[in-house]
C-alpha cells in the first residue's frame, strides 16, 4: 500500500510541476508553488526530487516529452519514407511547453543541463537507430550521415517551439508540406523514389 501511495504522490507532484512551470517558467516558479498546486509539502518533494531543476526534469522527461516520445514511436512503424514526411510535420505540430524553459535554465545550471543533454542524446539515438536501418535495407542513401540527420531533427525540433513561442507567423501548411517533400526528396534513395512515384 505505501508503495502505491508514493506512487501516486509522485505522480500528482509531477502533474502539478508542468503545469506550475509551463504557466511560470522555470525561474518564475518556487518549489512551494509546485507543492501547493499538488496539494502537498514541500517535504514531499524533497523526498522525491534533489531540487527544483531535477524536479523540471523529471517533469519534462515524464510529463511533457509523452507527446513527443508516442508520436515518434507511431511515426517509426511507418516506411522510412513516410516516417520522415510525418516527422517533419510533427516537428511543426508538436506542443512541449517545457522544453524551452529546461533549456534556458540548463545555461546556469550544469546538472539540469546534463539531465538535458542525456535525454537528448537518447532520443537522437533513436533516430540514428532508424535511420541506419534504412540505410541496410537500401531505403536511405549511404552518404546521409544518420547523425548529423538526427541533429538536424533535434534543431528542427527545439526552433519550431521556439518559433511558436515568439507568435512569429505562421508558414501556410501548403508551403510547408512543399519544402518537407524536397527535404525527404534529398533522402531516399533516388531509384526507390522513382519506382514510388511510377506506382502511385
Amino acid at each position: 500500500m505505501a508503495v502505491s501511495d508514493d506512487s501516486d504522490i509522485r505522480e500528482r507532484l509531477l502533474d502539478a510541476a508542468a503545469e506550475v512551470f509551463a504557466e511560470r517558467g522555470y525561474d518564475g516558479t518556487r518549489v512551494g508553488d509546485v507543492a501547493r498546486r499538488a496539494g502537498l509539502s514541500t517535504g514531499a518533494i524533497y523526498s522525491r526530487f534533489q531540487n527544483k531543476s531535477d524536479l523540471l526534469m523529471s517533469a519534462l522527461v515524464e510529463r511533457a516529452t509523452t507527446e513527443y516520445d508516442g508520436t515518434v514511436a507511431h511515426l517509426r512503424t511507418m516506411p522510412y519514407e513516410q516516417s520522415l514526411l510525418g516527422t517533419a510535420d510533427a516537428f511543426v505540430r508538436l506542443n512541449e511547453p517545457l522544453l524551452l524553459d529546461a533549456l534556458a535554465a540548463a545555461q546556469r545550471d550544469e546538472a539540469l543541463a546534463e539531465q538535458l543533454r542525456a535525454d537528448i542524446r537518447a532520443q537522437e539515438q533513436g533516430s540514428i537507430s532508424f535511420v541506419e536501418a534504412a540505410q541496410r535495407s537500401g531505403d536511405a542513401p549511404d552518404d546521409v550521415s544518420a547523425a548529423a540527420l538526427a541533429r538536424f531533427s533535434t534543431v528542427l525540433r527545439i526552433g519550431a517551439h521556439a518559433m511558436a513561442r515568439l507568435r512569429m507567423d505562421p508558414i501556410p501548411d501548403e508551403q510547408l508540406a512543399v519544402l518537407s517533400r524536397r527535404l525527404v526528396e534529398a533522402l531516399v534513395r533516388t531509384e526507390r523514389l522513382r519506382a514510388s512515384k511510377e506506382d502511385a
